[in-house]
């Protein structure tokens, strides 16, 4: 969290215009569900959530398809 929020900080700081926005796109989560840890992978959309929340920043995580197959784990997206 304070290593994404210090990155999210300084790119709020060096963003210009007259409505700057930062948008910030990962992998973590899909990294997570892949490995079969799908609730480390709800607790880390949680905390980017807080993110979210704190720093007005768009934050994208794409997850391949593929990986919700089951009724379970079609649950969880």
């Amino acid at each position: 969290m304070k290593t994404a929020a210090n990155l999210i900080g300084t790119a709020l700081k060096a963003a210009t215009g007259k409505h700057p926005r930062v948008a910030a796109c990962g992998e973590s989560t899909a990294i997570l569900r892949a490995e079969g840890q799908a609730e480390a992978a709800v607790e880390m959309e949680r905390r980017l959530q807080e993110l979210i929340l704190l720093y007005d920043v768009d934050i994208l995580c794409g997850y391949p398809t593929e990986g919700f197959r089951s009724a379970e784990e079609r649950s969880i997206l």
